[in-house]
Order: C-alpha cells, then structure tokens, then sequence
C-alpha cells in the first residue's frame, strides 16, 4: 500500500510540472515563486543549463490551483524590479527576488501543455473578462502609464491597463478598463 501512495504521489508530482525556457536568466534561481494574481501557484525545482542553446530551462512544480493554467496559450514571464527616475514598478519584488507570473489562457478547456518559451517582457493586456474595456487612439503616450487611474470628475472610474504602439507604429494604443458601474457614464459620453 505504501508503495502505491509514492507511486501516485509522483504521478501527480509529475503531472503538475511543467518547464519553462528563458533566454535571459538573470534572477531565476531555485524556489523562485511563480505568482498568478498576487497567490503563489508553484515554483521554480530545478534549472537546466543546455550548452546548445541560449539561457536555461526553469522545471516548475504547480500546486493544484496552478496546473489549470498549464495550457496551450498561457505565457509566461520574469519579473523583475525596477528603479528609476521616471517611476517604480514591482517594488514587492525587492523584498521577496524576482517571480514569474502568466497570463492564462482563456479558454481552459484547451489542450495541456508542458513546455513553454517565457516571453522577454509582459504582454500588453488590451482587455480584461469584466468592466468595460476601451481602446484609445493618440499621437503621443506623454505621462501616462499602466496601473494609471482613469478619472471622471475626479472620481476613479477605472484603470489603464495596457499601452502598445498601433501596427504600423504612428499611433499609440492605450487600453483601458471601466469598472462595470461606470459604463453607462462612458457610453453616455460618447459622441458618434
């Protein structure tokens, strides 16, 4: 019987892993934590080095909750902090190293994958599954960033959360979340 229960318990050890390959792997060490909505959701057992190829391969061990989102579309991707005279991003990670988290994919009924390239930098998030998601069109980006409030009257009515350059790169796309309360406000405004 005991023998059963290791067997089983590495079935599901290695059901839950999954490997990552990083070109760039500064600040990726073993028990680096992958994150997914502020919750832990694995971590980083082992790194292989391959000699042919650039950068290492993170194994990870995903808990219960994370071996959902081992599907063929996720990403994934380092983060790391950053200083700087122009603004902070991921202070958290000063304190804790640097993490890796995802962007699922959203079907979860797609096929479970194993093996995933991590991305060099974040996706642009152009849309979330809740509020209303608007894309604005402008010249120049000037001073706003993602995680920038969006106010109406100054009250937050929601959140930019994503900037990316338009396709042929002479606009500037910003994405923006209105929480669901305030939609009507915004369709409201809109002048066709």
């Amino acid at each position: 019987l005991h023998r059963v229960d290791r067997r089983q318990r590495q079935m599901c050890i290695r059901d839950r892993s999954i490997s990552i390959h990083f070109n760039d792997y500064a600040g990726i060490k073993v028990n680096t934590k992958v994150l997914y909505q502020e919750q832990e959701i694995g971590k980083v057992e082992r790194l292989v080095f391959n000699e042919n190829e650039i950068g290492v391969t993170a194994i990870v061990l995903l808990n219960d909750i994370g071996a959902k989102y081992a599907k063929k579309a996720s990403q994934f991707w380092l983060v790391e902090p950053v200083i700087g005279l122009v603004g902070s991003k991921n202070v958290a990670s000063l304190l804790d190293g640097a993490f890796i988290t995802l962007l699922p994919d959203a079907d979860l009924s797609n096929d479970v994958q194993t093996e995933f390239e991590a991305l060099e930098m974040a996706p642009t998030v152009t849309q979330l599954p809740y509020g209303l998601n608007v894309k604005l069109v402008t010249k120049r980006l000037g001073s706003v960033r993602v995680g920038n409030p969006v106010l109406y009257r100054q009250i937050s009515v929601g959140e930019v959360i994503g900037i990316d350059l338009s396709a042929t790169a002479d606009t500037v796309n910003v994405f923006i979340n209105i929480a669901k309360r305030y939609a009507p406000l915004v369709l409201s405004l809109i002048h066709i």
